[in-house]
């Protein structure tokens, strides 16, 4: 729960992830336009090396139905990077990426386009 940020249409928002050790670290999100910031520990059995996303998805309820999607216009998703384990980055235009759009029973819901360290998702209904 992120009681400590609010977010409004056209504000721009940063995340970053940064781990301490390969199974814990922190979520930092930051309102660009406010400069209200919230940070969330994590824990997992791997944080690092296991792959990163950049997504938007239909939340499920209790139920095994949908919460209906919003018209959210366009996000764009800037300096979208992963470290690698190498120090080198990789960003939604590497070889490895795989795209995604959201379709539901046969209802397309978006429209995604990458280019170097960006994404841009549109809403498509």
């Amino acid at each position: 729960m992120l009681d400590d940020i609010s977010v409004k249409a056209g504000d721009e928002i940063q995340f970053s992830l940064v781990t301490s050790n390969a199974t814990a670290g922190f979520v930092t999100i930051r309102n660009t336009e406010s400069g209200e910031f919230a940070s969330i520990p994590v824990s997992g059995p791997a944080l690092c090396g296991q792959g990163a996303e950049w997504m938007v998805e239909l939340a499920p309820t209790s139920n095994g139905t949908y919460i209906p999607l919003a018209n959210f216009g366009v996000l764009n998703f800037k300096g979208a990077v992963a470290g690698l384990k190498n120090g080198g980055a990789a960003d939604p235009t590497s070889s490895d990426a795989v795209l995604y759009d959201l379709v539901r029973n046969g209802t397309r819901y978006t429209e995604t386009a990458v280019g170097r360290f960006n994404a841009r998702i549109r809403y498509a209904q």
